[in-house]
């Protein structure tokens, strides 16, 4: 009986989702058309509307206010790092993103077999979600406006960690940031949280000073980056001009690493101290692969394929001259029989300017499964943070 490959997992991760394995029944091959547009070769000239746009078009969109009880939804605009980069190609910016996708991936796989995963009497591993920036990332940021008046402030996003910071003035130590450092000393709605708080006893890395009985905070990751400074509870301005009074965060000053501009971070992981849980109460699995790579490779049998592979990938498809292409679905499948078929854009992704196309998949030796952001685009992904659940609506964005 033949070995069965190792599992593949999708690359260019957001949110680092690890899930138990399962089996899906087998279907006939499902057939849909690819636009094969190659990456331009031209160089990017600009930032993104976003990393460029005036104070005034900050918090340009829809969110309902904290005091609003008809409201369910928090909701901001999110863009990629690479919408900030300037002078680099489309091939160039996918290199440096394989190259974090490779050190995710690795450093994902060996969490998973540490002590700290356990595994359930279905054979599945069951890890914790683990912080993108501690693989050095930092792919998505938003912009929201901190204090009060609003200062905007370029944000990481980050479903992998809880605490909510940001650089703070008077800086002993502040790496270079997209606009200007927040000043808690100019904001009416800044509120210092003294050590004997509940708050501040929520703290995993916490401290005291004891001169100004004020509550301290660090946070370190794992490529060396840190934060810390004053624990604080400050109003949160997002789209339309709404406010989210009294979301305690960090006041960094004195901060080092690699958060490209951004000013700080919001932690959107299940902490007590994330912002997700501390808006919870104001507004009210498993993720399958099996021989996914050689049976696509079957099924697309009359596309030709390119030698020698890209990067992490090694099935890649010669498509140049070709302006539509029919192609084999992939969907994910999930416990109780549900699945989500995906756009071809979603796992055949261009890889340079000559209509080179790879099956954005890579082999791994553990038996962790990452759903990329490339496989989510167009999804819009729900966290059910009191059911444990993860959703994932078609044609939601």
């Amino acid at each position: 009986m033949p070995m069965a490959p190792p599992p593949l997992l999708p690359l260019s991760a957001l949110l680092l989702l690890l899930a138990a394995a399962s089996h899906a029944s087998a279907k006939p091959v499902q057939i849909q058309a690819l636009l094969a547009t190659p990456l331009s070769p031209d160089r990017v000239s600009a930032p993104s509307e976003l990393a460029r746009e005036d104070d005034t078009n900050v918090f340009a969109g829809n969110l309902a206010a904290a005091d609003d009880a008809a409201a369910s939804t928090v909701r901001f605009r999110v863009v990629h790092r690479d919408d900030f980069s300037k002078n680099a190609t489309a091939a160039e910016l996918l290199a440096h993103r394989l190259e974090r996708d490779e050190r995710r991936a690795a450093r994902l796989s060996a969490a998973a077999g540490a002590a700290n995963g356990t595994r359930r009497g279905g054979g599945g591993v069951v890890a914790p979600v683990v912080s993108g920036l501690a693989q050095g990332s930092g792919e998505y940021f938003t912009k929201i406006g901190v204090g009060t008046p609003a200062t905007p402030a370029l944000m990481v996003l980050d479903t992998g960690s809880d605490v909510v910071w940001l650089q703070c003035a008077p800086c002993r130590r502040c790496y270079e940031q997209s606009g200007q450092v927040f000043d808690p000393r100019r904001s009416r709605s800044y509120g210092a949280v003294g050590c004997a708080a509940p708050l501040c006893r929520r703290l995993d890395s916490g401290g005291c000073d004891l001169r100004r009985s004020a509550c301290l905070y660090q946070v370190a990751y794992g490529d060396g980056s840190v934060t810390a400074g004053d624990f604080a509870t400050e109003t949160l301005t997002f789209a339309g001009g709404a406010r989210v009074a009294r979301v305690a965060l960090g006041c960094g000053h004195d901060n080092e690493g690699l958060f490209v501009a951004a000013a700080g971070l919001l932690g959107l992981g299940r902490g007590s101290l994330s912002f997700p849980t501390q808006i919870s109460r104001r507004y009210g699995r498993s993720f399958s692969y099996s021989a996914l790579r050689d049976a696509f490779r079957g099924a697309a049998a009359g596309l030709r394929l390119s030698p020698g592979g890209f990067s992490l990938f090694d099935t890649c498809y010669d498509l140049s001259g070709r302006k539509v292409v029919k192609v084999p679905t992939v969907s994910m499948h999930f416990a109780g029989g549900e699945e989500a078929a995906l756009p071809p854009e979603n796992y055949l992704i261009p890889v340079d300017s000559k209509g080179t196309f790879c099956f954005a998949f890579a082999g791994t030796d553990g038996g962790v499964s990452i759903i990329g952001n490339i496989q989510q685009q167009g999804f819009r992904v729900v966290f059910d943070g009191d059911g444990q659940r993860v959703a994932f609506v078609p044609k939601g964005c």
